[in-house]
């Protein structure tokens, strides 16, 4: 859609968005908007986006656009899945419409008397059409209806006076009058055994005659295996065995039409007969993702002692897992804390604090004292005499702590007569170390 715009004698084009010209309602549960009006009457196209505020749209409301004559060209949004009631009621201007392809239903009165209508797309996965949903478009001449639809609804090609083709399925029910007063040259192709559709003729007196096709779904198609994320669109191949043992070739005696098969999740693939064959298939796989690009958020904090967790979210299909953040384990202050002083006869323990969580980080065991305090690898007189002169201040050398824990023989924290005592009566063998 564009606006004309005059500039220094120069006509130009500007690209104008239809979405500024909508209203919209979110839904019930919060996943997707409707458009519930549309206030523009001038322009000739309208082009949706898939959209709204980072939401899908995904249904257009009751008489949103109905008998806005001016609209010619129609893009509707690829995430629709409903057309409201009477939606598009009176668009006259409306010549070719392509119904998105995960529409599932097209309400009561979606088109009526869109009286210039001369070609309309269904998707294949479109189940029903309501009452009167197409009643009075005259220039419809065929209609090609997937075998996914379940249901047409009273009146709903009713009117369509110059439709003589219709594509139908077994599967499909058609109601009172869904086809009255279209072409008197009325023609059905569809498949033997279609007992909805004779049904249908016997109590609508229609007088039509009905053009048949093979049944391709007389028969089996294999399972498809799981497959797993590329980033591009799945497009596995199927395996067809008819019944009969009749070959049929793909694009000439089918088609196959996929459906969400570009993420990860449940893909669709429809196995649809063309041709002089109609029905189909449709089968399920799953595109499963490895998870290649993924964000990692602190869910729970790692401590000292206890392991923390990371909440890991896929990029591309949003999957959550747990991943363990590894305990951070304690880290010293670097100063250590005597606890219980060795002697002669017992060890003694010292302790380090973790700067972190304030919590002891280590433990150590002391070994006993052995008070061989000047450092001649023997106990005697002489380090007796040491002992006794740093108890009175005479004496210096007694500086580390490891020397200060081997001449306190007792582990009273204190270096005295004491001391010295216990250390002479080690020399002389009173005290066995």
């Amino acid at each position: 859609m564009t606006d004309e715009v005059q500039t220094s004698g120069t006509s130009i084009n500007l690209l104008r968005n239809s979405m500024n010209d909508m209203e919209f309602r979110l839904t019930a549960d919060g996943k997707g908007y409707w458009v519930t009006e549309y206030n523009c009457g001038t322009y000739d196209t309208v082009i949706f986006a898939d959209t709204y505020k980072g939401l899908p749209i995904i249904g257009i409301d009751k008489e949103a656009f109905a008998n806005h004559a001016e609209i010619k060209t129609l893009k509707l949004p690829s995430t629709l899945i409903y057309v409201g009631k009477e939606s598009f009621k009176g668009c006259s201007g409306l010549t070719d419409l392509v119904i998105p392809d995960n529409v599932k239903m097209i309400c009561e009165g979606a088109f009526y008397q869109c009286d210039g209508l001369k070609n309309v797309s269904f998707p294949v996965g479109l189940e029903t059409i309501v009452k009167n949903a197409f009643n009075g478009c005259p220039f419809l001449t065929s209609l090609d209806l997937p075998f996914t639809l379940t249901a047409i609804g009273a009146g709903a090609f009713a009117n369509c006076t110059l439709l003589d083709t219709v594509r139908i399925s077994k599967n499909t029910v058609v109601y009172g009058d869904a086809f009255a007063s279209c072409s008197d040259s009325m023609k059905f192709i569809t498949v033997e055994g279609n007992n909805r559709l004779s049904q249908y003729l016997g109590s609508s007196k229609i007088n039509a005659k009905i053009e048949y096709v093979k049944d391709i779904s007389l028969g089996t198609v294999k399972d498809i295996a799981d497959k797993t994320y590329t980033g591009s669109a799945i497009t596995p191949s199927v395996e067809l065995t008819l019944t009969s043992g009749e070959k049929v070739e793909l694009n000439k005696d089918y088609k196959l039409v996929y459906r969400n098969n570009t993420k990860p999740g449940t893909a669709k693939v429809y196995v649809v007969g063309t041709n002089e064959y109609g029905e189909g298939y449709a089968k399920t796989f799953k595109i499963n993702c490895n998870h290649p690009d993924v964000t990692k958020t602190v869910s729970k904090a790692a401590t000292c002692t206890a392991a923390g967790k990371y909440t890991v979210t896929c990029k591309i299909c949003g999957a959550k897992s747990t991943e363990t953040i590894p305990a951070k384990g304690h880290t010293g202050d670097g100063k250590w804390v005597i606890e219980k002083r060795p002697t002669i006869t017992a060890t003694g323990s010292k302790y380090m604090m973790c700067k972190d969580c304030k919590n002891r980080a280590a433990t150590e065991v002391i070994a006993k004292a052995y008070p061989d305090v000047n450092g001649d690898k023997k106990v005697n007189s002489a380090d007796a005499l040491v002992v006794l002169r740093y108890s009175v201040d005479l004496w210096t050398n007694i500086k580390t702590e490891e020397q200060f824990m081997n001449a306190d023989t007792n582990g009273d924290g204190k270096i005295n007569s004491m001391d010295a005592l216990t250390i002479l009566r080690i020399s002389v063998g009173s005290i066995k170390l």
